[in-house]
C-alpha cells in the first residue's frame, strides 16, 4: 500500500533532508535565531541578519521549481517511497498550489513542507527578518519572471532602477542563493537580464514600461503629459549613459522641453568683429574664452566669463542674453551647431562705446 495516500498528508510526512541539530524546528525558532544576530551598525547588523536567514531557509526549503525540483517531480511515487520514505517534490508542489488557492500563508506553508518557488521563499525571508526586527523588506517582481526580497531601499528609489536604491541595500534572495548588490543584479538573468526584464512592486507597472508606453503615443502624448513625463525621466537618467547606450528602448530624452542642453565648460578663441568708442582693442583681434554655461529645467541660461555674468532664456539650441547680472557683457547669442557653441558677444565701454566679438567655442 502506498504510504502517501492524500496529498494532505504531505505536512505530515518525514522531510527530503535531515534537519542539522542547529537548524530550528519552528518557524519561531527561526525568528528567534536571526534576532539573536546583531552589530552596533543598523545597517550591518541587517545584513548579518539577513544572511543568517539566508542560511537557515536554504537549508530547510526545497527550490520546487528549479532544474533538480522539476525533475524530482518527475520520479515515481513508490520509487520515492522506497528510496527517501518521505514526500516527494511533486507532493509538496501540489501543496503549494492549493495554499496559494486558499490563501494560506505562504511562508508558513513553506516552512511547512519544505518547499516552494521564488514566491514561497521572498516571503519566508521577509517574515523571518521582519519579525527578527528589520523592518524595511521590500517584495519586489521582476517580469522574468521572478519574485525577491530586496533589505534597505532607501527613501524615494525606484524598484526598476537599481542605482536609485541607496548604499545600504541589498537583495536577499533564498531562491537564488545569496546576496546580491543592487547593480549586480542588472545583468543577471532573473532579475532584470541586462534591462530587458522590468522591475516593480507587486503587479504595478515599472518606470521603463511606463516611458515606453508614453513614447508609443508619440511626443504630442508627452508633451501634454509632462508632469507624468518629467519625473520618470529624473529617475530613467539615473541609469549610467553607458548603460543607457545598450538599451533595446530608449525614451525621448528632451521631449517636455523646448530648448537643447547648452550647459557647459566652452573655451577657444574670439575675434573681435566691431568696436566703437575710445579703446586700445582693435577689430581682428583675438581673444581667450572661457565660458562656463549653466541651463536650468525651464530653459534659462546663465553665461559666466572672468568676472561677467549675463542671463536669459534658450530655445530650439539657441539663446539670447540680455539681462545683465555683473560686469560688462551687455549682450550674448549663444547658438549649437554641430557639438559646437556659436557665440556672439557684446561688451560695453566707457560712455557709449562697445566691443563685439564672435567665434566658436568646444565643450
Amino acid at each position: 500500500m502506498k504510504r502517501l495516500c492524500a496529498l494532505g498528508l504531505v505536512v505530515l510526512l518525514v522531510p527530503l533532508a535531515s534537519a542539522r541539530a542547529a537548524d530550528p524546528d519552528t518557524l519561531e525558532a527561526a525568528v528567534a535565531q536571526v534576532k539573536a544576530v546583531t552589530d552596533p551598525d543598523p545597517a550591518k547588523q541587517d545584513r548579518k541578519r539577513a544572511e543568517a536567514a539566508l542560511t537557515i531557509v536554504q537549508a530547510r526549503v526545497k527550490v520546487l521549481n528549479d532544474v533538480s525540483g522539476t525533475f524530482l517531480q518527475t520520479i515515481p511515487i513508490d520509487v520515492w517511497n522506497q528510496a527517501f520514505g518521505g514526500s516527494t517534490i511533486l507532493d509538496r508542489a501540489k501543496v503549494m498550489d492549493e495554499a496559494r488557492k486558499k490563501g494560506w500563508d505562504l511562508a508558513r506553508v513553506a516552512w511547512i513542507i519544505q518547499g516552494g518557488q521564488c514566491d514561497e521563499h521572498a516571503s519566508l525571508m521577509k517574515h523571518i527578518l521582519n519579525g527578527a526586527g528589520v523592518r524595511n523588506v521590500t517584495i519586489l517582481r521582476s517580469n522574468s519572471p521572478h519574485a525577491f526580497p530586496v533589505v534597505g531601499l532607501a527613501a524615494g528609489a525606484d524598484p526598476d532602477i537599481p542605482w536609485t536604491w541607496g548604499k545600504d541595500a541589498f537583495i536577499a534572495d533564498s531562491w537564488y542563493g545569496g546576496i546580491v548588490a543592487p547593480t549586480e543584479s542588472w545583468d543577471q538573468k532573473i532579475y532584470f537580464d541586462s534591462g530587458k526584464a522590468f522591475v516593480a512592486p507587486g503587479a504595478a507597472m515599472s518606470t521603463r514600461e511606463k516611458l515606453q508606453k508614453m513614447a508609443e503615443r508619440g511626443e504630442a502624448y508627452i508633451k501634454e503629459h509632462c508632469d507624468v513625463y518629467e519625473p520618470l525621466m529624473v529617475k530613467y537618467k539615473q541609469i549610467p549613459e553607458s548603460v543607457r547606450a545598450g538599451l533595446s528602448f530608449k525614451p525621448p530624452l528632451d521631449a517636455c522641453t523646448n530648448c537643447e542642453d547648452l550647459s557647459g565648460s566652452w573655451s577657444g578663441q574670439l575675434t573681435v568683429s566691431e568696436v566703437s568708442g575710445t579703446t586700445s582693442i582693435e577689430k581682428g583681434q583675438k581673444r581667450n574664452a572661457q565660458f562656463s554655461v549653466v541651463q536650468a529645467k525651464d530653459c534659462s541660461v546663465t553665461l559666466k566669463w572672468n568676472t561677467n555674468e549675463i542671463r536669459g532664456k534658450a530655445a530650439k539650441g539657441k539663446a539670447e542674453l540680455t539681462e545683465k547680472v555683473a560686469g560688462a557683457l551687455s549682450y550674448a547669442a549663444l547658438s549649437l551647431e554641430g557639438g559646437a557653441l556659436k557665440v556672439v558677444i557684446r561688451q560695453a565701454l566707457g560712455g557709449s562705446g562697445s566691443v563685439t566679438s564672435d567665434g566658436t567655442l568646444k565643450r
